[in-house]
């Protein structure tokens, strides 16, 4: 029998001038909760109740953030932001013993699906990776009503056809967006289930719902008994002095919905908190549901990031040559990677930002930068699990005309690096033409920025040559790089086996 799919949509009516990064719309429209799902849900809030529920201790979970980008590659969410949102998203379900990683962000170039709200089946089909919460971030055009939406059910995932996803629009790209949909994936619907398209029912009694006295807890609204009712399916402001309208239950009894629940019609700024028994629904819905989600083994570098990077080359208020800058910072320890931006101004706005890298060392070459001008750049470390370190100090250089590093230094003519690729146990030659005297240091780094040789040397007004035993290093690539005191060059050298 065809599974009844769940699709929770999160509708909005968008004004002119649209709304600011992580606000969420004034109207939203309908959710359904699937009937297949139902049965699971409420026997997973009576077996809470009656106490023979016990969650496991094991839940590392996957998510893959798909952002939606035209054809040609512009459009979308930055990394920046992706990391931002997973941040706020990972550390709240944190929280509550369920911790999700970022298994990969994925890039889905294709103007159709990112202006299109509504192809959820042919884009899960064609980019959903089994085993992972698959999140997709577009920025529709045509279905520019949806805000969030989790499309699927957890029973009819194997189903062809049946999209298992959830998708959010780049306009309400933000955690509490995030966590209410991840919600959803994980089972629970809104706390005012049975409401759906009805407003916000201030000020009337109901004639049917979840009462206050919570005896019909398991089988009306939510059907978690710590959840009060909620009866409020359009969006309302909560405040320090009332939260939402008076609602009137069944029996006539007064009451105001909670504003704090992430699963509520709440605005952003009032929702904080899942409910010890919303947290137990997830987990026991996670155990019976979604052992998928342990296909993969889960990275080993999960933990809190507790150091920064600092910036190290190029040292600030240097001038470099634009077409080829180098840039090294202090390896992180728990880091297994780096997001790397350089920015037209001190500020990292999207508008200003030229280069956004994710690389797993910490270094990192540019050649898209422009001459005479001022940059700007940062770093993050991050791990999978936490992407919630802080950026590096910003570091500031400047680019000149020179498009060859050896320019850099006055009277330095020539600096070449030989042989290249190098033998291991080889001596590498390092030979600079000068037409003046000046001291440098001569320094050879790794690919995780460890100095590994230095040496003081002295260049004369002729040809100086310089050796580097390589016998004690492993292959690798490295950088070899030469301070003088007006400037410094550098170059990369691969030592073979």
């Amino acid at each position: 029998m065809k599974n009844v799919i769940l699709t929770l949509i999160l509708c909005l009516t968008l004004p002119a001038l649209g709304f600011s990064q992580g606000e969420k719309p004034a109207n939203w429209c309908a959710s359904e909760y699937p009937a297949d799902m139902l049965p699971f849900l409420e026997r997973a809030s009576q077996n809470i109740v009656n106490g023979t529920y016990r969650a496991g201790s094991n839940y590392v979970l996957p998510m893959t953030i798909h952002v939606l980008r035209n054809t040609d590659g512009s459009g979308g969410v930055s990394q920046t932001s992706v990391m931002d949102v997973f941040c706020g998203t990972s550390e709240k379900y944190a929280e509550y013993g369920i911790d999700l990683y970022l298994r990969s962000i994925e890039y889905r170039d294709n103007s159709n699906f990112n202006s299109n709200a509504n192809l959820a089946s042919t884009i899960d089909l064609l980019y959903s990776i089994d085993g992972t919460i698959n999140v997709f971030v577009h920025s529709a055009v045509s279905g520019q009503d949806l805000c969030g939406v989790y499309k699927g059910s957890a029973t009819s995932q194997q189903s062809t056809g049946s999209p298992d996803l959830i998708q959010v629009s780049s306009v309400c790209w933000s955690p509490s967006t995030l966590i209410h949909e991840v919600g959803h994936y994980f089972g629970l619907p809104h706390t005012f289930f049975g409401f759906e398209g009805s407003g916000l029912n201030c000020g009337s009694q109901v004639s049917s719902g979840e009462e206050v006295d919570g005896s019909n807890c398991t089988t009306k609204g939510d059907r978690i008994c710590d959840t009060p009712p909620d009866y409020s399916s359009d969006r309302w402001q909560c405040n320090a002095d009332s939260e939402g309208c008076i609602q009137i239950d069944p029996n006539g009894v007064e009451f105001r919905p909670d504003g704090t629940n992430y699963m509520s019609y709440a605005n952003d700024n009032c929702v904080s908190v899942f409910s010890p028994m919303q947290v137990a629904v997830m987990k026991s819905l996670i155990d019976n549901l979604r052992q998928d989600l342990y296909n993969f083994t889960p990275p080993s570098e999960l933990g809190d990031i507790t150091g920064v990077a600092e910036t190290y080359l190029p040292p600030n208020g240097s001038t470099r040559a634009y077409n080829e800058v180098y840039f090294n910072w202090t390896p992180v320890g728990q880091s297994s990677a780096y997001l790397f931006e350089i920015s037209k101004a001190p500020v990292f706005n999207p508008n200003f930002v030229v280069e956004t890298v994710i690389t797993t060392t910490n270094q990192h070459t540019s050649y898209v930068l422009q001459p005479n001008f001022t940059y700007y750049w940062r770093v993050k470390p991050y791990n999978p699990g936490y992407t919630c370190a802080p950026y590096s100090a910003t570091g500031n250089f400047m680019t000149a005309e020179w498009t060859v590093a050896n320019e850099e230094v006055e009277g330095l003519e020539d600096f070449v690096v030989f042989p290249n690729p190098v033998i291991g146990g080889q001596s590498v030659n390092i030979e600079l033409q000068s037409t003046r005297n000046m001291e440098g240091v001569l320094n050879l780094y790794n690919v995780q920025g460890q100095r590994v040789y230095t040496e003081n040397i002295t260049v004369t007004a002729s040809a100086n040559r310089f050796a580097i035993d390589t016998q004690k290093l492993p292959a690798g690539m490295y950088v070899v790089n030469v301070d003088f005191e007006k400037g410094s060059v550098q170059q990369k050298l691969i030592i073979g086996q």
